[in-house]
């Protein structure tokens, strides 16, 4: 096969590749736009990782072991409970998050009820955070794991490693950090 050829072919899979992506990406904005509500702000990640937020996790204890923003705290969502914030002063710059933001915005309703002025909800949520290449950790420290919530919602998830249960894609527990 001759070089031309060659780079014929490289180039069309570049641009096959390249427009998958595009069209994954313009079909989760579609996505998300059907879902968010219009009366609660959402802020992108490119904002979000630039200045100084407290980010509140509003998924499950095993989603959160498994990885989360660094620093975020642990808030939950169907016992969700504003004990974990008593400490935070109600005008704190706050951003919740979920996978994708629709959980995150029922508990930013909450927040919004209970005082806090500055909430904004993370567009498209930690699998948002993680396809545009910003870190998560666990105890362990850094990590790519990213629990998927259910093959259903994983498909939004282009990057990380994509873990269904605590630990290993098998379902089994892991325990320990190795470091």
């Amino acid at each position: 096969m001759s070089t031309l050829k060659v780079q014929a072919c490289f180039l069309i899979f570049y641009i096959v590749l390249l427009s998958e992506t595009s069209a994954q990406n313009m079909a989760y904005d579609l996505f998300l736009q059907t879902l968010y509500q219009s009366d609660f702000p959402v802020i992108s990640t490119s904002v979000a990782q630039n200045r100084n937020y407290l980010f509140l996790d509003t998924r499950t204890l095993k989603e959160f072991n498994t990885s989360h923003i660094e620093n975020a705290r642990y808030v939950g969502y169907r016992k969700s409970n504003l004990e974990h914030i008593q400490d935070v002063p109600k005008d704190t710059s706050i951003i919740v998050y979920c996978s994708i933001g629709i959980r995150s915005q029922e508990i930013d309703k909450r927040l919004k009820q209970a005082g806090y002025t500055d909430v904004y909800n993370l567009y498209g949520g930690i699998y948002q955070w993680v396809n545009d290449g910003l870190p998560v950790f666990n105890d362990c420290g850094k990590t790519n794991e990213v629990h998927a919530y259910s093959r259903n919602w994983g498909i939004w998830l282009q990057k990380g490693d994509k873990i269904y249960e605590y630990g290993y894609p098998d379902g089994f527990f892991k325990a320990f950090c190795y470091r």
